[in-house]
């Protein structure tokens, strides 16, 4: 069933029914720090260079608060983000990322989120780097 507007002045009002939940879009901030391959490049010159890194873990630990909102807005967003992270290359640092990004999601979102996604999230946070032969 599509969510019910009651239309009042300029604004607009959501009804939901009962039990269903708002298809709305969460309030997300959407500064912080900004990965690049290189903060020298002429094409951030308009941006604040404190906010430009080519520091993967550094980008991952500003990273983490924004995708633990998203994933404690809806069920579906949590299982596509952990489903995102079982797809990263396992090439070693790959590995790595996915494991910081998991054990990110896990402590800021962790009861919020589904039984399987936190399921899925516990094991790509213990999967062992590959070894190089």
């Amino acid at each position: 069933m599509p969510p019910t507007y009651a239309l009042t002045g300029t604004e607009r009002e959501t009804l939901i029914a009962p039990g269903e939940q708002s298809d709305d879009l969460p309030e997300l901030a959407l500064d912080g720090v900004l990965l690049v391959d290189d903060v020298e490049d002429p094409h951030w010159q308009q941006l604040d260079r404190a906010r430009l890194t080519t520091d993967e873990r550094a980008y991952d630990e500003a990273l983490v608060p924004f995708l633990a909102d998203l994933a404690r807005s809806d069920p579906h967003v949590a299982r596509g983000l952990a489903s995102r992270m079982e797809g990263l290359p396992m090439e070693k640092e790959q590995v790595g990322r996915a494991d910081r990004l998991a054990r990110g999601l896990l402590g800021r979102a962790g009861p919020a989120l589904p039984e399987d996604v936190r399921d899925r999230l516990s094991r790509i946070e213990s999967q062992p780097a590959p070894q190089k032969p």
